[in-house]
């Protein structure tokens, strides 16, 4: 399991990935100077991530200005899991005062059904902090996800419609979803 926990500063400008690309938001700079492990890991959860944007119009932006910056101020952690060289499962949690929430669960295709999933969500809540986290789930993915929340005794405590796309309702795990909670 690899975390993504590091104390940096972050300035505006263009933050470039292992790959070449340019992704106009915050440049990471690394009070040690090395940049090589958080662009590995930044650079792996994105590539692992990015096809979300298809699902949920804006990912790309809140990835970049709310997770990458979050986990600069200590309030967000990614967890990637591997089998072998390949990104088997990405978490992504938020710890702040006003929640602790499971943000991202992703396994990939050919991990599932192999403990990825229960290992991310393990690692997740131990950083949290709280064995019932805030955790949300599309109408479509739920039959998926119900073994995963059976073990972990996550509670269903409501549902929404349009919460993050028109027309898709959310399963609401462990509290509530305000408005501002969506990030």
């Amino acid at each position: 399991m690899i975390e993504l926990d590091f104390r940096h500063t972050f300035e505006r400008g263009t933050y470039r990935t292992m790959t070449g690309r340019s992704h106009a938001h915050s440049r990471i700079l690394a009070q040690a100077g090395d940049l090589s492990p958080i662009h590995e890991v930044v650079e792996a959860a994105w590539e692992s991530l990015h096809h979300l944007e298809a699902s949920y119009p804006g990912f790309c932006t809140w990835y970049w200005t709310k997770v990458i910056p979050g986990v600069g101020r200590g309030e967000r952690k990614i967890l990637i899991s591997r089998l072998d060289t390949r990104v088997a499962g990405v978490a992504i949690t938020k710890r702040d005062c006003a929640e602790a929430k499971l943000c991202t669960l992703w396994v990939a295709p050919t991990a599932r059904a192999t403990g990825v999933g229960r290992e991310l969500m393990q690692a997740a809540i131990g950083w949290l902090g709280n064995e019932a986290p805030l955790f949300t789930v599309p109408a479509e993915r739920i039959d998926e996800f119900r073994p995963l929340l059976k073990r972990f005794k996550f509670e269903e405590t409501d549902r929404l419609g349009s919460a993050y796309r028109p027309g898709v309702t959310e399963h609401v795990f462990n509290g509530r979803l305000q408005s501002a909670s969506i990030s």
